[in-house]
């Protein structure tokens, strides 16, 4: 039985993507993998910040259907360059229940992880996922606020966390979660709060795409981000175009009466644009690749659906985790210079016409990935992608673009060309749904292309900047000779 220090997985874990069957000596190994990490490792493994991912990688894996070998030997690569957890203080622990003003000034400290962290192991303890998380984080007090927003912090690792925690229904690892976003950063707090009350002055709200778009054109916001900027949404987009930003982002918003219908559906477009700015953010004639910062949006993507399946957190709540996730996926598109998306670079994927792999292919093949996790990540919310997006992805009207060579269509899918409308498209877009049909497919095969070793480092970062492509090659020199 899983408890608030014991995590305990089951064959019949009810991951939202998984393989059919779950083998017994794989999820006894991941059972025993997860606690070393529980008690052995802090949240971070660096001064800088960086994120274990043990917990991430561990359960993709093993829900994609890794076998036992494959996921000690996952875990043993990165626990390598993980460090142990900080002391807890029991002065902190008893003083946290005492004051919020407390609380609220022991947050932001990554020392204080391991406090927090037997903080909420002992709320664990004695209430339910539910309980815990409606008192500290979806309801309306000054702290849940404060804690909710920190979520998002991080490139959305704590909401990450959080997520596997509620899909394989783990106390301890929502445990973790709660105290992984109570050491976070707070610059995103002014963020949310601003574009949340512009939000509510917001009476011409729009679609993700369009926002997309509009972003791209507002040449402050596009080129507000210099490639020498550290921290690019906050000393970049928010330092030099916050109001811009505030005021686009303000207009992705759910209106009251809130419906499970509606929020799923709106939930399902943020699903889709994400993975239409990571996938579409291509630079030819260089080689695919995705972008690091933007492939945590898709990542983190698969956890609105698994937070919208709980009966427990009620609608508003679920449409503010849709609107922090839209809000600051567009932030994050702005952060990168707003690379023009190329839908046909997904659309006409593999480039030499090869046969679309299924998912179980793609699975067994990310399962096994050596890497840190995000590219199992990568897959399984996809996979989530193309089950979510599905029923509405045929809802709209979508406007096309004929050419000589296209007749407005790419494999079969109509196209829309990219982002920046500088190819004559209608000011505004009715197609919220880029991404539709066998192009979840198509951008799992360039996940699982792009992060193959011959192709160079697995992510680009920054795409917007042509520094970033710089020593990647050019696709004459690459796909005659590997065949793709």
């Amino acid at each position: 039985m899983a408890t608030a220090s014991k995590i305990h997985l089951s064959t019949d874990v009810p991951a939202i993507v998984r393989v059919k069957a779950l083998d017994r000596d794989a999820t006894d190994t991941t059972n025993k993998l997860l606690n070393h990490n529980h008690t052995t490792h802090d949240i971070i493994f660096d001064d800088v910040g960086r994120h274990n991912h043990i917990v991430h990688h561990t359960l993709a894996s093993f829900a994609l259907g890794a076998d036992a070998a494959i996921l000690q030997k996952q875990y043993d690569q990165n626990a390598r360059y993980q460090r142990a957890p900080p002391p807890a203080d029991e002065n902190i622990i008893n003083a946290l229940d005492d004051d919020p003003k407390t609380f609220l000034d022991s947050m932001a400290k990554p020392e204080n992880y391991s406090s927090f962290l037997t903080y909420f192991t002992n709320k664990l303890s004695s209430g339910s996922i539910p309980d815990v998380l409606n008192e500290y984080v979806f309801s309306d007090t000054e702290l849940a606020r404060t804690i909710f927003n920190r979520f998002f912090a991080g490139y959305y690792h704590p909401l990450i966390h959080l997520g596997y925690g509620v899909e394989f229904q783990q106390p301890a690892i929502v445990a973790e979660a709660l105290a992984q976003a109570c050491v976070h950063s707070t610059y995103l707090d002014a963020f949310f709060d601003l574009t949340a009350s512009a939000a509510e002055k917001t009476t011409t709200p729009d679609t993700m795409v369009n926002l997309l778009r509009k972003i791209r054109e507002d040449t402050k916001v596009s080129t507000a981000v210099h490639w020498t900027d550290g921290q690019k949404v906050r000393d970049g987009v928010l330092a030099r175009a916050r109001d811009e930003m505030v005021s686009y982002a303000a207009q992705w918003k759910l209106s009251p009466p809130y419906t499970q219908q509606g929020v799923e559906e709106a939930a399902a477009e943020v699903i889709n644009a994400a993975a239409y700015f990571t996938g579409a953010a291509q630079n030819p004639p260089r080689v695919v690749k995705m972008d690091f910062f933007y492939m945590h949006a898709v990542n983190s993507s698969i956890f609105l659906s698994a937070f919208l399946a709980q009966d427990w957190i009620s609608l508003p709540m679920k449409a503010k985790l849709v609107e922090w996730k839209g809000r600051l996926d567009l932030a994050l598109y702005a952060s990168r210079r707003c690379p023009k998306l190329l839908l046909e670079e997904i659309a006409n994927y593999p480039p030499t016409g090869g046969s679309v792999l299924g998912w179980d292919e793609m699975y067994r093949t990310a399962s096994r990935f050596m890497d840190d996790g995000h590219t199992a990540k990568f897959i399984r919310a996809l996979a989530n992608g193309e089950r979510v997006c599905k029923p509405f992805e045929n809802g709209s009207v979508i406007h096309t673009l004929s050419s000589p060579e296209t007749n407005g269509q790419v494999n079969g899918h109509h196209t829309n060309g990219d982002a920046s409308r500088g190819d004559g498209e209608n000011e505004h877009d009715d197609d919220r749904w880029k991404i539709k049909g066998d192009m979840w497919l198509r951008l799992a095969m360039m996940v699982l292309d792009s992060v193959q070793p011959e192709n160079g480092e697995r992510w680009a970062r920054s795409v917007g900047f042509e520094e970033a492509w710089e020593d990647f090659v050019l696709r004459k020199d690459h796909y005659g000779k590997n065949g793709i």
